[in-house]
């Protein structure tokens, strides 16, 4: 990137601009990263030294947040957490989300969580209740017994 050092950002690639994003981010050393996609515009070979940068931040102590679609970014999610969020986009008012979680015994939970907006939401909370246990008991259930590749 040395050679496009004086070039604007609309003579950048998609790519381009993304690393630089992503090093403008990084260089005011904060405690805490948010990432949205931050391999959407970059080569595998990019998107994989990126992801390294921001394993090891996390290892020295910060925050590291990323929010991705892109499955190529797997191998870098998070092992010692061991949880994965999953958040829903609803057209009803609330928001709603599942954790699983992998304890220190390797036992696997799930946690539906929603928070209601307003009446409309809360209708709904009421309304589905009584089926949640049955649709994410069945849902952890397969996926605890679904084969390893």
């Amino acid at each position: 990137m040395e050679s496009r050092a004086k070039s604007l950002p609309k003579n950048l690639s998609c790519g381009q601009q993304q690393r630089v994003a992503i090093a403008r981010a990084l260089v005011t050393d904060p405690s805490t990263v948010l990432c949205d996609e931050p391999a959407a515009s970059l080569d595998i070979r990019s998107a994989s030294i990126a992801m390294e940068e921001l394993r090891m931040l996390s290892d020295s102590g910060k925050s590291v947040i990323v929010v991705t679609h892109d499955v190529r970014l797997k191998p870098f999610a998070g092992r010692r957490e061991k949880r994965l969020l999953l958040f829903a986009e609803l057209k009803i008012p609330g928001e709603a989300w599942l954790e699983f979680r992998i304890d220190n015994q390797n036992k696997l939970h799930q946690t539906a969580t929603f928070r209601p907006l307003g009446l409309r939401g809360s209708i709904y909370e009421y309304s589905v209740l009584p089926y949640h246990s049955f649709i994410f008991r069945g849902m952890i259930r397969n996926i605890a017994k679904t084969p390893k590749p």
